[in-house]
């Protein structure tokens, strides 16, 4: 974003900045490295300092730099036996400008690097070297990039050097990482529609200006907005600022700088924000709202329990078992009421052994709690997988059955007389009710296993209670099963109906479990989920249902799941790689092995050519399939990303999803009225206009090669 105010300044200004001399293009800070020890002892730490001088009206920015902007960068090249450490920022400056905020520095800044030499370096003299990048900003944006260089000598005496006495002044200008280390934060209300959540910041200071500075907060489910409110109290300041999350996780703590500016002295405090709810409630939970929570679980489950009578796999079976008692026992209803409660406790037995086998998985595989789970994208996507086939089972794409032979043993046992028969009876039920069970179920033991073992218990405990309730009560009161609705189509049509909301679920999982695997997760996990479909429907229709037992039907869903598996996950979102899904300035997604894309901008295309670099744009979209095609085939193969590393090119990508009418006078120029387009800049010179469709990269390695030579 930070090139939007060159493109600004380029509106300002008109044609004459293309005109003017490239130097223009060049940036403005000068930028060296400083030692501050002349010599230095092996085993030591010793402290360079990268040094910029900003030219006036000009600033870089800090390790955070806000809503745009880019912080200072080095790529370091050391001898053998030098490690560095973190880098010390000093507090920086909040700027607000195009209503935008962003932390920097003006004038002149140092950084400090402490380089960590190992015991057994030999004496003599080494060579620090370093590429620096960094984004320094006026009105426009220029970015800059310089090689900085510097001796350490390394023998029996430690000395200070000539550069000791700025080094000493930038340290005191760092912030003190130990007067507060941990100061107060507290939620103001909950979250919004928008997941949005405004958190309030307790500073135990007052007076002057009191601003926080958040750390970087990348690869995290939350971000924290820039912008703030302020409160003075007696002794305290309290700082007001919005939280976003858009999938619920929200943060314990929030690690930053609280810059303190009075009587024009700046000083800075290092600090995280802790959560003193969140603390007091992993430590000791309020025992109402626990309470609370596991009835309704549990009550949940009854209620799960109940609505299984009613499915199509139970409801025509429960008037002929409790008839089945009656005929046995025509002597006395107790007798009637013993074998209703025996048959309840054949169900028990049954959901018990349920949650033993729940209780060993949990054990086994060390399954934590249901909001990390949930930040796993690959749980996500076998929760996905499973939601979506309950859906398709409910809507009788397929349907599961115990196999024939187990169903018939126990039913011989059910029809047993006496109570042996009466707790078979309830084994029996839970047998019959597996097809029914499984979309209830799942959900229920996703949940159950983010409890404890006893909660897991009571939990299946009252699905059984659920199930054997109606079965029980009309032991009691036989006179009213003639109350029962009576078996028929309705029931298949209810099971249908239940699929509905099973399948709003996948989609709701699908929402954030596809940005997961990337840009284009949604779309892919979309294609995968139609092919698992497609199988299922292959199963039920011609294995289940089907007169011909042919083992046909099962290698074709075979074939149809690896096919899907292979298209959707290997090759549309490399699953197994999530180092390949890494998000670069400007929301690019960057294949660490593959194309380093930068997001293009006019402005940024002129300055990579402005310092000699060849420049190869992609102008895409997330809907074209043929810019996929032709970036998968001609631009993201390793001949491409080899050549573009060899001749030091740079590589931008033109999102063009969305509507920018820069991107489409861009277009148009070259007379295309849509892309995809693929330019090949040489420093100097005309563009090279390539195929908009390539199956192979010999175009592409023809004309970055004519660029090189042009």
């Amino acid at each position: 974003m930070a090139f939007l105010f060159l493109f600004n300044g380029i509106l300002l200004y008109g044609q004459d900045l293309f005109k003017s001399n490239e130097d223009d293009f060049e940036a403005k800070t000068k930028v060296s490295l400083l030692v501050e020890a002349s010599s230095v002892k092996p085993g030591a730490t010793v402290n360079v300092g990268l040094y910029q001088k900003i030219p006036d009206g000009w600033h870089t920015y800090w390790k955070n730099p806000g809503e745009t902007g880019e912080a200072t960068k080095i790529k370091w090249t050391l001898p053998d036996g030098i490690e560095v450490g973190e880098t010390q920022w000093p507090v920086p400056e909040k700027i607000e400008s195009f209503e935008q905020i962003t932390y920097a520095y003006h004038h002149e800044v140092l950084l400090i690097i402490p380089l960590q030499l190992a015991k057994d370096i030999k004496p003599g003299e080494y060579d620090l070297k370093g590429v620096v990048t960094w984004l320094e900003c006026e009105e426009t944006c220029l970015p800059g990039e310089t090689e900085v260089t510097a001796k350490l000598l390394v023998r029996d005496e430690q000395k200070m050097g000539e550069s000791a006495g700025m080094f000493s002044k930038w340290r005191k200008l760092l912030p003190d990482s130990k007067a507060m280390t941990e100061m107060t934060a507290k939620w103001v209300g909950p979250a919004d529609d928008k997941g949005i959540r405004q958190v309030q910041m307790e500073v135990p200071l007052e007076g002057g200006k009191i601003e926080f500075l958040p750390f970087v907060n990348e690869g995290l489910k939350w971000s924290i907005g820039h912008k703030s409110t302020n409160e003075s109290g007696e002794g305290l300041t309290l700082i007001k600022k919005f939280i976003k999350s858009e999938t619920g996780n929200w943060p314990e703590s929030i690690p930053g700088v609280v810059r303190v500016e009075k009587d024009g002295k700046v000083k800075g405090y290092k600090t995280a924000f802790v959560f003193d709810d969140i603390k007091k409630e992993s430590k000791a939970p309020v025992k109402g709202v626990e309470s609370k929570s596991i009835w309704l679980i549990l009550g949940g489950a009854f209620f799960g329990g109940v609505i299984l009578n009613i499915m199509p796999c139970v409801l025509p079976v429960i008037s002929l078992k409790i008839l089945g008692f009656v005929q046995q026992s025509q002597e006395t209803p107790e007798r009637v009421r013993k074998l209703g409660l025996t048959y309840g406790l054949g169900v028990l037995f049954s959901f018990l052994v349920l949650a033993g086998m729940m209780i060993a998985v949990k054990k086994s595989t060390g399954m934590a709690s249901w909001g990390m789970q949930m930040q796993n994208p690959y749980f996500n996507l076998a929760l996905l997988l499973v939601v979506t086939l309950v859906a398709l089972n409910l809507f009788g794409i397929f349907e599961v059955n115990l196999g024939g032979e187990a169903m018939g043993k126990a039913n011989a046992m059910a029809n047993r007389e006496g109570y042996m028969g009466a707790f078979f009876n309830g084994l029996l039920a839970t047998a019959l009710a597996t097809p029914c069970t499984a979309p209830f179920l799942a959900p229920a033991m996703g949940v159950a296993l983010t409890q404890g073992s006893g909660v897991i218990i009571a939990s299946m405990s009252a699905v059984a209670a659920g199930l054997a309730f109606p079965f029980i009560l009309l032991t009691f009161q036989p006179g009213w099963l003639g109350i029962l609705p009576k078996p028929g189509n309705w029931m298949v049509q209810f099971k249908q109906i239940m699929g509905f909301p099973m399948l709003a679920a996948a989609i709701w999982i699908l929402s954030f479990t596809g940005p997961m695997f990337g840009k284009s997760g949604v779309m892919w996990l979309g294609v995968l989920l139609c092919v698992v479909a497609l199988a299922a429907w292959v199963f039920g229709e011609f294995m289940q249902r089907a007169v011909s037992k042919s083992s046909a039907p099962l290698a074709i869903c075979i074939f149809i799941l690896a096919a899907g598996y292979v298209t959707a996950l290997e090759w549309g979102l490399d699953w197994r790689h999530p180092e390949n899904r890494n998000m670069a300035n400007g929301k690019i997604e960057v294949k660490a092995a593959g194309v380093q894309w930068k997001k293009w901008s006019p402005e940024a295309v002129a300055a990579a050519r402005s310092k000699g670099h060849p420049v190869l744009i992609d102008f895409t979209a997330d809907w074209c399939v043929t810019c996929k095609y032709t970036k998968n085939r001609a631009l993201e193969v390793r001949p491409v990303i080899q050549k573009l590393k060899e001749i030091g090119a740079v590589a931008f990508l033109a999102d063009w999803t969305n509507k920018d009418p820069v991107m489409t006078e861009a277009l148009h120029r070259y007379k295309r009225g849509a892309v995809p387009l693929v330019l090949v800049y040489p420093p100097k010179g005309e563009a090279i206009v390539l195929p908009p469709v390539m199956s192979g990269p010999e175009k592409v390695l023809e004309a970055l090669g004519k660029a090189v030579t042009h």
